[in-house]
């Protein structure tokens, strides 16, 4: 089935052995799931690490931190067929709220500036953590 990915297909594979032919395939799915979530981590990791590391350190070391997470998603699959599942969207979620909070309003992570056209009054300046 995803024979096209080549070297991948084996990470696809991984923890599926042992179920039935249709759990199978969505635990596949699972972890085709993970290795993307994993990849466009990695990706806005190297984007904030590119415009400010220093700056956006917090938010590099949490993209990191999930990309390594979901690629352990398919040892879930050892405890039952949907903890991995589980394991993505309970991630995904504390990661969320720590993104909005990073890069929300209140933050300080928009500036209100009028010297700009009206589509655009709020500039995106930088989203930070306060302590």
């Amino acid at each position: 089935m995803f024979m096209w990915l080549g070297p991948l297909a084996g990470f696809l594979k991984f923890g599926t052995d042992g179920y039935p032919r249709a759990v199978q395939r969505r635990l596949r799915i699972v972890n085709a799931m993970a290795l993307l979530i994993a990849v466009f981590s990695v990706i806005y990791a190297a984007v904030f690490a590119y415009y400010d590391a220093e700056h956006y350190r917090h938010l590099i070391v949490v993209n990191l931190l999930l990309a390594v997470i979901v690629l352990l998603v398919p040892l879930a699959h050892r405890i039952n067929d949907i903890a991995a599942a589980v394991l993505i969207a309970i991630v995904e979620y504390v990661a969320l709220f720590f993104f909005v909070r990073a890069c929300s309003v209140t933050s300080r992570g928009f500036r209100s500036t009028t010297s700009l056209p009206r589509r655009s009054r709020l500039q995106f300046t930088a989203c930070r953590i306060s302590a």
